[in-house]
């Protein structure tokens, strides 16, 4: 789908629909008790805050957040395939949705005008939820509380300037419907080397397109 057919929750700015009709559905469905406000573009009740003048400090900030939801947005498909991939599901209880998640550590990509490589993956690994919320205290808000959804997957994006001084954090969810299917493959070759998995998907974002990815992992 063309990235301006792309609809995104104007609330949280980091749930993306197809339609206005399946954003309304996902609403009802349970994003509504999800959903956080993004404070740089609403108050924490959800009410829009006004534009910022152009070029001031909240701008810049508003057009870095826009930068990143975009670069996101664009490798989706990847991480999500990636998310599930690095998981190694069949090898593992079936808890290991609700303890640990997909960790990229990525970084701002200065000097090139392609928007694919406005940022690079320094770092990829699995990490437990519990370890990453002591490791970072600010992250706890971006989890859900409560039972986890057994049918979603969770992966999370940090990143950080050259001083490796966190900046932005994401936590993005997804629906995998086939997870069940999923824990009943054989063992994932991948699994043997848990490096592998990290270094081709930080190759396919510095020098692959999403298309060409899909076309070389199909779904």
């Amino acid at each position: 789908m063309p990235r301006s057919q792309i609809k995104q929750c104007a609330r949280c700015r980091l749930t993306t629909y197809c339609s206005k009709e399946c954003q309304a559905k996902s609403w009802k469905a349970g994003h509504k008790d999800s959903c956080q406000p993004n404070l740089l573009f609403n108050t924490p009740d959800g009410t829009p805050v006004p534009k910022p003048a152009k070029y001031s400090e909240d701008w810049e900030e508003q057009q870095a957040d826009k930068a990143l939801s975009a670069w996101l947005q664009q490798w989706r498909a990847l991480f999500c395939q990636f998310a599930l991939i690095s998981l190694d599901l069949p090898n593992h209880p079936p808890e290991r949705l609700a303890t640990h998640c997909m960790t990229l550590w990525v970084q701002n990509n200065i000097g090139h005008e392609d928007k694919l490589r406005d940022y690079w993956i320094k770092k990829a690994e699995v990490k437990a939820i519990d370890e990453l919320q002591r490791e970072h205290p600010e992250l706890k808000e971006l989890f859900p509380e409560g039972p986890p959804d057994p049918t979603k997957v969770i992966y999370v994006v940090l990143l950080s300037n050259h001083l490796n001084q966190l900046r932005r954090a994401r936590c993005l969810r997804f629906n995998c419907r086939s997870l069940e299917a999923i824990r009943n493959r054989p063992k994932d070759p991948l699994s043997k080397d848990p490096t592998k998995w990290s270094e081709m998907l930080a190759f396919a974002v510095e020098n692959l397109t999403p298309e060409l990815v899909a076309s070389s992992f199909p779904s």
